[in-house]
């Protein structure tokens, strides 16, 4: 700090913190100290420094100690990075579904790494953390091929269950609006889940006003021929107003909202 400079002692007293916060992340950083528990501690620091920046600015040495911040943040990206590959790797031991769809902590903690990298990159040597993130990113790649093969692989429909006298006029329902949303899509089936309706009853007060529910759903495969190796097993609902018997189909469900399966074509049996 330049001499003669005049500080508030709050402001002095929040950089001296933060400088012994550096330090100490910087050797957790470098410690034998476990990816996750590396994040937890450096996150921790994160946190501390974005509540107190508004003061931190306010030190004339803050730049300098930016540099080590920024520092710390790509570090905390290429952990992140880590992280990421830890996951895919358990995803593919325990064959979790979950731990491959793209709002899951996989894909989560790369997409926290690159944020990092954009926000405390600026004039920084940023190629050893983009490296890693990409690196990564091949990496939970190759695993959720692979995850994508055994589960494919072991796959199988169940059993048709639900003999309701309507089956027939509902499968056609559910085969007009899949074509509707999906025209290109190679149907090859849908299969019955359930033996009967999930119903749902209830009535809410709202401003004054009772309002009834009477609801019921029925749950369903919709399979798609994908290659001609493999089909893919979308789920679709049926859903019943039982007030007013109006049916419609909920067959939006391509999207990452919702859990789909590959199989193999040669078990697909319908």
């Amino acid at each position: 700090m330049p001499a003669g400079t005049k500080l508030h002692p709050f402001t002095k007293q929040t950089f001296e913190k933060w400088a012994a916060n550096i330090a100490e992340d910087m050797a957790i950083l470098t410690s034998n100290k476990s990816a996750e528990e590396k994040i937890n501690e450096l996150e921790n620091g994160l946190r501390w420094f974005q509540s107190n920046h508004q003061e931190l600015v306010k030190h004339p040495n803050f730049e300098q100690g930016n540099v080590k911040m920024n520092q710390l943040m790509l570090g905390l990206a290429e952990l992140k990075s880590k992280r990421a590959v830890e996951f895919a790797e358990k995803g593919l031991k325990d064959m979790n579904p979950n731990m491959f769809n793209e709002s899951s902590g996989t894909y989560q903690q790369i997409k926290e790494a690159e944020k990092l990298i954009t926000e405390f990159g600026k004039g920084n040597e940023t190629a050893q953390a983009t490296t890693a993130v990409n690196s990564a990113k091949a990496s939970v790649k190759e695993l959720s091929e692979q995850y994508n093969k055994k589960a494919a692989a072991s796959f199988r429909l169940p059993a048709e269950v639900y003999n309701g006298g309507d089956k027939s006029d509902l499968c056609k329902q559910v085969l007009t609006k899949w074509k509707q949303n999906y025209s290109d899509d190679q149907i090859i089936g849908v299969v019955f889940l359930k033996s009967d309706w999930e119903r749902r009853k209830e009535s809410n007060y709202n401003n004054g006003t009772w309002y009834h529910y009477d609801n019921s759903v029925l749950l369903v495969y919709v399979v798609i021929k994908k290659s001609s190796e493999l089909a893919t097993v979308y789920p679709a609902y049926i859903n019943k107003n039982n007030q007013s018997g109006a049916i419609t189909i909920g067959a939006e469900t391509k999207g990452d909202s919702y859990s789909h399966q590959d199989m193999l074509m040669k078990n697909v049996n319908l």
